[in-house]
């Protein structure tokens, strides 16, 4: 899974995009978040300009799964 292919994922499970950020374009601020930082990828909640609940993978599909899993988790709570 690419960042795109995460993306048309996300929409389809109409999980709302205010819940996340994908590839650092815009505000990141309370919102689970995807990066590539050197080379690793990270997934993140960022909160205030902090770094929560950091995982570091070595692949954008893994680090896409782990994103993805937690906007699911989320949106089964949410109901």
């Amino acid at each position: 899974m690419t960042i795109v292919d995460l993306k048309i994922e996300l929409e389809k499970t109409g999980i709302p995009s205010s819940w996340y950020l994908l590839e650092e374009k815009g505000n990141e601020d309370m919102r689970h978040c995807i990066s590539q930082l050197d080379n690793m990828w990270c997934v993140y909640f960022s909160e205030r300009g902090n770094r929560f609940q950091m995982r570091e993978f070595s692949s954008e599909a893994d680090a896409c799964q782990e994103l993805l899993s937690r906007m699911i988790r989320k949106q089964q709570k949410r109901r």
